[in-house]
């Protein structure tokens, strides 16, 4: 199986809260298109500094990760940034380190998209593949 890569479209998530609220025209919403490698073995996902920078994204606090050597290192924690790929977003906070950004279970998660490792691309869930479907595990009856 070869790596599975992606163009996302990456947004500063405070300025598209900004925008819906009317604070900040749509078009100053800070964002880039950039090639993603999905890591199906990563939470959480990684940008690399130059593009925190560009973004206007603020490191909040600081993590410690083990990275694929099994090295723990700590790394910056990006305050809220949205992830778009085929009109499915999702946001999370994401490391800061590394010359790539990497997709992780996080965002896999909350846009219910599947590896499909034969075809080395991602694909909508094979249940529902045009529709996103997030389970609740533990609801209490009304």
């Amino acid at each position: 199986m070869g790596e599975v890569r992606v163009k996302v479209i990456v947004r500063n998530e405070g300025d598209v809260l900004m925008a819906i609220r009317g604070i900040l025209d749509a078009e100053r919403i800070r964002q880039a298109t950039v090639e993603a490698i999905v890591d199906t073995g990563a939470m959480t996902s990684v940008i690399p500094e130059p593009l925190a920078r560009e973004l206007g994204l603020i490191g909040t606090k600081t993590k410690r990760y083990v990275v694929a050597d099994g090295r723990s290192i700590e790394a910056h924690v990006t305050e809220p940034v949205e992830f778009e790929f085929i009109g499915r977003t999702a946001f999370e906070s994401c490391a800061v380190m590394g010359d790539e950004v990497l997709i992780g279970q996080l965002f896999l998660e909350q846009t219910d998209l599947f590896v499909d490792a034969a075809g080395q691309r991602l694909v909508g869930h094979p249940d529902h593949p045009d529709e996103v479907l997030l389970k609740i595990r533990h609801l209490a009856s009304a």
